[in-house]
């Protein structure tokens, strides 16, 4: 009849605890990835402003929570459009 070492049980538990370890930290890396949809507003007092901050909640659920919307107020309506078409934000 073989017998085992107690150490080398315990070590081989230890090993296998390791690798679950090791593995479940790499999954959530990957998933706090998300990409983000910039959101070019007038002033902060503004109705688009306050549309577009009550529009940021309807957006991530919509997509899934793969996208985080941020609101990027800008002095005039204009900066904003103009900061739109620049490239600094995807909706205007």
């Amino acid at each position: 009849m073989r017998t085992t070492r107690p150490g080398y049980t315990f070590s081989v538990w230890l090993t296998a605890l390791a690798a679950v370890f090791a593995f479940s930290a790499i999954n959530p890396a990957h998933a706090a990835e998300r990409k983000s949809i910039r959101w070019a507003t007038s002033s902060t007092g503004s109705y688009g402003y306050k549309v577009a901050a009550q529009m940021i909640k309807v957006l991530e659920d919509a997509t899934g929570g793969e996208y985080t919307v941020t609101v990027n107020p800008y002095p005039s309506t204009t900066g904003a459009m103009k900061a739109t078409m620049d490239g600094e934000a995807e909706i205007g």
